[in-house]
């Protein structure tokens, strides 16, 4: 059996504060496995690992009262709390975008084009490669993009900083289907 961990020693562990910890000893959410004879809090290796998974949790957002049913709970109410959890991002994710479009109003931006950059050509096709889109992939996503939304395949093209004459090469090759370097990012 290892050596129980002080709230220090598994706060430190965990890069917590100790009065984290205390919170959620108060909550019940994460209550010592044991006392020292003085009295001082001991934790387990098992409380340790129930505290990765809180760590866990905290790091998709779910609120405290959530993750006690969580790791109280059936795997049933687990699922149906992480999907509460979903919707409820979602619906303060279409807030912000709202807000967003509210705050280029105010600014007096014309559409995506003027906005501050958030990545770079570069860091797309990155990402895009990462994901596992090689140039034939790039030619459907730019062919499906075409198709689906003409002027959102715009405004992302123009996002990425590319000229007015390779983003019309990109959209027109695109909509013919014809596979080029030209198209890729």
């Amino acid at each position: 059996m290892s050596q129980p961990l002080t709230i220090s020693a598994l706060a430190r562990r965990f890069n917590l504060s100790r009065s984290a910890l205390l919170h959620y000893d108060r909550i019940g959410l994460l209550t010592p496995g044991g006392r020292t004879a003085a009295g001082y809090r001991c934790y387990s290796e098992a409380d340790a690992e129930r505290l990765h998974a809180i760590q866990t949790f905290r790091q998709a957002g779910v609120p405290l009262a959530g993750i006690r049913a969580l790791l109280n709970e059936p795997e049933s109410a687990t699922r149906a709390v992480l999907r509460d959890h979903l919707e409820e991002l979602a619906q303060r994710i279409a807030e912000l975008q709202a807000q967003q479009q509210r705050v280029i109003a105010l600014l007096g931006f014309d559409g995506l084009s003027e906005t501050p950059r958030l990545l770079t050509r570069e860091a797309m096709v990155a990402i895009f490669r990462t994901a596992g889109l090689d140039d034939e992939g790039m030619d459907r996503l730019h062919a499906q993009f075409e198709k689906t939304d003409p002027a959102a395949h715009q405004r992302f093209l123009e996002s990425l900083g590319m000229d007015a004459e390779h983003i019309a090469r990109i959209r027109r090759l695109s909509r013919e289907g014809a596979a080029a370097p030209d198209r890729r990012l």
